[in-house]
């Protein structure tokens, strides 16, 4: 291979690994940006459950699950839900594929 096409080759390369890391950095970046964003929203809207019309499941100190909107289904994680509610783990935010 004569020496321009492993020059054009090399850079294509660097090109190609530059972009790569960009899109991931990028990607990462707005992941971490839109996820504020989200816990953001949902401490803000925490105090008036079920107004924006989703569906909310609150757990009490007792155990009890309530459900707020139509969905009647218990998501999961509830154990972890119940220690915050009694207060022996601190609040946490969960991703939950249904």
């Amino acid at each position: 291979m004569s020496f321009r096409a492993r020059l054009a080759l090399t850079a294509a390369a660097a090109v190609a690994v530059a972009i790569a890391v960009a899109s991931f950095a990028a990607y990462f970046s707005v992941r971490a940006e839109l996820r504020s964003e989200v816990k953001t929203a949902l401490r803000r809207d925490v105090r008036s459950p079920g107004a924006a019309g989703a569906d909310v499941q609150l757990v009490h100190a007792d155990g009890t699950v309530q459900h707020v909107g139509e969905a009647g289904f218990t998501l999961p994680s509830v154990d972890k839900a119940r220690e915050v509610a009694t207060g022996t783990r601190p609040p946490f935010f969960a991703d939950v594929r249904l």
